[in-house]
């Protein structure tokens, strides 16, 4: 249907900036008796575009539209973090199959029905367990780089792979607690 109207879906001004893109994406991220998503950030503008070709980065935000016990949801870094101790931590877990303290890395914020998390790109961020989350993203298309993905396995039954070698050079190092 895009391929075809999307200029009477989109509208001129929409057509002009974005072409036939659809530039919205809406998701249902699913974890109510389920475990945390992935520790993720999207790369920021310059990267998306030297290295993907695309013209738009992706920002999202996290609605959450329900709840099960205790939730909550990762975004920025703490105090404490730094580039070289986040690294080698999930360098290291990656190696020894040992889990890394996420909090002691990703602020952990409780998360209630009805809370909007605001998640610009080159933050790193994770949707915990409990949660029911409509994710609202700008965006052309879907990158998303792991950083840190607990072991949990994929359909072949081996571990799923992250991108640290793409996550690091993309995740503000600056987002820290008081920023979020």
């Amino acid at each position: 249907m895009m391929h075809y109207e999307y200029l009477a879906i989109l509208g001129e001004r929409n057509v002009q900036l974005f072409g036939d893109y659809f530039p919205i994406r809406f998701d249902y991220l699913d974890t109510i008796e389920g475990d945390n998503l992935s520790c993720q950030v999207q790369p920021k503008l310059s990267d998306i575009r030297s290295e993907f070709n695309e013209f738009m980065e992706q920002q999202e935000s996290y609605y959450i539209l329900e709840k099960q016990g205790t939730s909550h949801v990762y975004l920025g870094l703490t105090d404490t973090c730094t580039e070289e101790n986040f690294y080698q931590a999930v360098k290291t877990a990656q190696e020894t199959a040992i889990p890394i303290p996420l909090k002691d890395y990703v602020n952990e914020f409780e998360a209630e029905k009805g809370d909007l998390f605001l998640i610009p790109t080159g933050t790193m961020h994770a949707s915990g367990k409990n949660n029911l989350v409509l994710e609202i993203s700008s965006t052309t298309w879907w990158f998303t780089f792991k950083s840190y993905d607990f072991f949990r396995k994929g359909m072949d039954g081996k571990p799923r792979p992250i991108n640290i070698d793409h996550a690091f050079p993309n995740i503000d190092f600056y987002k820290k607690t008081a920023w979020v």
